[in-house]
């Protein structure tokens, strides 16, 4: 059985808290006869980058909730498989070596730019701000070593405790409880992979980032007998507008 309440619903929720929140702020000063000089005019720009800030996440939130009722009421449909207690396992299992590994390379890779863009501002200016920067940078490592450490465990116990099932709609993927989406301002589905020798479907697309755009990979277990399906699913983004072309099978 799918689960049918909409988890982005409680998101939106969130938002509009925010959002109500920062508008208080905003008028905060003029309500408890707040002086702008004691606190009140940052009170107010606090209330307005708040709320400002939680009117278009919303709007980011709603267009989720909305994909994810559409993938509940079968419009469009793609795919929607549930999958045996043995093979979700060993999906599960699999995919938390994954992440594990791929967390584990990115950490690298930003700890050799920390301590490299770190040093050179610790020899540059060594009797200046040099030394804090240093630290700050390389003070950021241990914080995302234990993020890259506790997400891959976090997705392990959730999809341990959870039932094995897929919806796959051309808008995105809900698998297990975790929406991706991949329509909506500066999102792209990048590529669609099928690889035969573990039956597994591999998405990669790109959503906003702060600096640009972030590159998000996630794979969908194919049932045995589903292989076909898992073809057609691709031949379907070969074809349709939202895709670039490294759509392919191994």
């Amino acid at each position: 059985m799918f689960e049918r309440k909409n988890t982005q619903s409680r998101n939106v929720v969130i938002c509009i808290v925010i959002l109500l929140l920062g508008i208080l702020m905003i008028f905060a000063p003029s309500i408890f006869g707040i002086d702008m000089m004691d606190g009140g005019g940052a009170l107010i720009l606090l209330g307005f980058f708040v709320s400002l800030s939680a009117f278009f996440v919303s709007f980011i939130f709603v267009r989720r909730k909305q994909v994810l009722d559409r993938m509940y009421r079968e419009e469009g449909t793609l795919a929607r498989w549930t999958y045996g207690q043995a093979q979700w396992d060993d999906y599960n299992e699999k995919e938390f070596a994954y992440r594990k590994s791929y967390n584990r390379s990115l950490l690298i890779f930003i700890a050799v730019i920390c301590l490299v863009v770190g040093s050179i501002f610790l020899v540059a200016d060594l009797d200046g701000g040099g030394p804090v920067v240093f630290a700050v940078l390389t003070g950021i490592v241990p914080v995302l070593g234990f993020t890259a450490w506790l997400m891959p465990r976090h997705y392990y116990n959730k999809n341990k405790n959870s039932a094995g099932d897929v919806i796959i709609s051309p808008e995105g993927v809900y698998l297990s409880g975790e929406l991706h989406v991949w329509t909506g301002y500066r999102c792209r589905l990048e590529r669609v992979q099928f690889f035969s020798e573990n039956r597994m479907l591999e998405f990669r697309y790109y959503t906003p980032a702060r600096y640009g755009k972030q590159l998000n990979v996630f794979h969908v277990p194919v049932p045995a007998g589903k292989e076909q399906e898992a073809m057609e699913i691709i031949s379907y983004f070969k074809s349709s507008r939202l895709y670039t072309p490294h759509f392919s099978s191994k």
